[in-house]
């Protein structure tokens, strides 16, 4: 559990990992040289339950925390857990009885305070890489299969690192990267994980960090786990994040107009998206007259394309999980 100045919610998520109906668990809780009252809480717990380990760093990032905790882990499951997020009681019961003989264990999430609709993960086992390799579409389609958390992955499995390069994105590639080292997973339809929505602030703050050249990093693992048949959708997955960001960098006060005339043409320029077939993607019309701008190169076009309204309610629709 990496621990990042989050004293709101923190001691929420240890008491979910505290009342598991399975108590045979160890809980690493990485503290990333938060300057709130994390590191007390922390302590507090560490000190009356020896199931629960404190480890202190300086603030690197959520990725280097995620990695001093693997390297403390002594356990032969690896499950994640955000410190504002939350385990349902039975959730470690529910995914070790799923375990035998399988790499991984993918459970299924709910968000709160506010229910919203998500995709619903499909329940399916997959024994050999190949099938998975076969089922690639239904698998990135999968939203469960983006993030690492409401996971149990067997630890022999585990090879790298989170990359500690990138602030957005670095656990999605990290699951990749262990994809495809899993022979058998087992994809269960049961609730195990709720997702806490609504801090924007945080996610704001993450979009500015947001580097084409690791989205197209995510976008070539992809490709390269699951074949040719998925670049049509990680084009997709590429474009609405591509926009998400100009959107933001767009309307972020610490960008004047000439840092945001060189972040849309270092955007543009980027190899992956250069290399993108001009076609008829299954995007919304305003996403697609932003991918025609975009790939015209007129400046003046892409802004005032990308400052359209009409965004802000389709991303509003479309809910978009990021």
């Amino acid at each position: 559990l990496p621990a990042y100045n989050c004293e709101k919610y923190l001691s929420e998520a240890v008491m979910s990992v505290l009342a598991q109906s399975c108590s045979d668990w160890e809980l690493i809780v990485v503290d990333d040289g938060s300057t709130d009252g994390t590191a007390a809480i922390i302590d507090d717990f560490a000190a009356r339950d020896s199931r629960i380990k404190a480890v202190h760093t300086a603030n690197l990032g959520v990725a280097h925390a995620r990695n001093a905790g693997l390297k403390a882990a002594r356990g032969e499951w690896i499950s994640f857990l955000d410190s504002d997020d939350l385990l349902e009681s039975d959730a470690l019961e529910k995914m070790l009885a799923a375990s035998d003989g399988f790499d991984l264990v993918v459970g299924n999430y709910v968000t709160f305070p506010e229910i919203k609709e998500k995709t619903v993960t499909v329940e399916k086992q997959y024994h050999e890489p190949g099938e998975m390799i076969n089922d690639g579409m239904e698998l990135l389609m999968d939203s469960c299969l983006w993030t690492v958390w409401g996971k149990l992955f067997r630890r022999g499995i585990i090879t790298g690192e989170f990359p500690q390069d990138q602030k957005y994105g670095e656990d999605t590639l990290f699951m990749l990267q262990q994809l495809k080292n899993c022979r058998s997973v087992n994809k269960l339809g049961t609730v195990v994980y709720k997702y806490r929505i609504g801090l924007d602030d945080s996610l704001s703050a993450q979009k500015k960090n947001i580097r084409m050249d690791f989205l197209a990093r995510i976008c070539r693992e992809a490709e390269s786990l699951f074949g040719e048949g998925v670049r049509d959708y990680m084009c997709i997955y590429y474009l609405r994040h591509m926009i998400i960001l100009l959107r933001h960098i767009i309307s972020c006060k610490e960008f004047d107009e000439k840092a945001v005339r060189e972040k849309i043409i270092d955007a543009i320029s980027n190899d992956y998206f250069v290399q993108m077939p001009l076609k008829q993607y299954r995007l919304y019309p305003q996403e697609m007259r932003i991918f025609f701008a975009l790939k015209c190169g007129d400046i003046n076009l892409i802004i005032h394309e990308l400052m359209n309204k009409d965004l802000n309610a389709l991303h509003e629709r479309r809910n978009m999980d990021l």
